[in-house]
């Protein structure tokens, strides 16, 4: 399969990568996406802390602690195996993973250029303990010589300072991470045109951004509870529906510039 026979704009409901590498020839990432490919992929694997959070859409994926390595190192591989040369992994976590992470990372050919920290205001109440109030970002390419990166800012941090939004009344897919970030991260590592692949589609953040960007995108989520649907179908009519008002706007902008500069053109003759 080539690059240019992938179908993208496309959601499968299916695992993406399994902790089990038998398990992996029948898994998304392997069956349907080639060798050096992916411009850019964005993944917010599951954490392992199984939580059963009361606002979290059920049939998640759960991931035992004792096979997290397992199924990182698999990620991993599968990333580095699909990406292009000059492709780039955005890869989120939590600080308890880390051990697993980066000794799975230095199984790979795949370079570090930042460890990110998405720091917000807020966490889960602790009585012993200081509150959990970040997520970890590992920004890896597989050139550290060539690689996207569009400085959207003069000034670039590594700590992203972004609040996380509190959602008490309705249901989610798990972690969503702000639109933000998101729309950030893919301005940051691609451009318009280039194919981004979300192996842990979740929310539908990753496809509602790569629309209103204008960039390809290819998500999975093994979660086939018809919830998840509703929510990634809301997401996408939202996201046409926006990137066609910008264009509608954008076109009757370039038309009013060019009936007044027509308009002013008749008068001077």
């Amino acid at each position: 399969m080539s690059e240019t026979n992938i179908a993208y704009n496309i959601i499968y409901y299916e695992k993406s990568v399994s902790e089990f590498e038998e398990e992996n020839e029948k898994c998304g990432l392997r069956k349907r996406i080639p060798k050096d490919s992916i411009d850019l992929l964005i993944e917010d694997p599951p954490s392992a802390h199984n939580s059963k959070e009361k606002n979290v859409i059920s049939g998640n994926i759960d991931i035992k602690k004792e096979n997290y390595y397992s199924f990182i190192l698999n990620l991993l591989k599968e990333s580095e195996r699909i990406l292009k040369p000059n492709g780039t992994l955005i890869l989120f976590n939590i600080w308890d993973n880390l051990w697993e992470i980066e000794n799975a990372i230095k199984e790979t050919n795949l370079t570090i250029i930042n460890h990110i920290e998405w720091s917000f205001s807020f966490g889960k109440y602790t009585k012993k303990r200081y509150a959990d109030s970040h997520y970890d970002i590992y920004f890896l390419v597989k050139d550290e010589k060539d690689y996207t990166f569009n400085k959207i800012r003069k000034y670039m941090a590594d700590t992203l300072l972004i609040g996380k939004k509190r959602y008490r009344n309705i249901k989610l897919a798990g972690r969503k991470i702000p639109n933000k970030i998101i729309l950030d991260l893919i301005k940051t590592h691609s451009n318009k045109g280039d194919l981004v692949v979300d192996p842990f589609l979740g929310n539908g953040t990753t496809m509602y951004c790569c629309i209103l960007l204008g960039r390809k995108y290819i998500g999975f989520e093994a979660n086939k509870n018809p919830e998840i649907k509703i929510i990634h179908d809301y997401w996408r009519i939202k996201a046409e529906n926006r990137a066609k008002s910008y264009q509608d706007f954008i076109d009757n902008s370039k038309q009013q510039l060019i009936d007044h500069y027509l308009g002013r053109h008749k008068k001077n003759k």
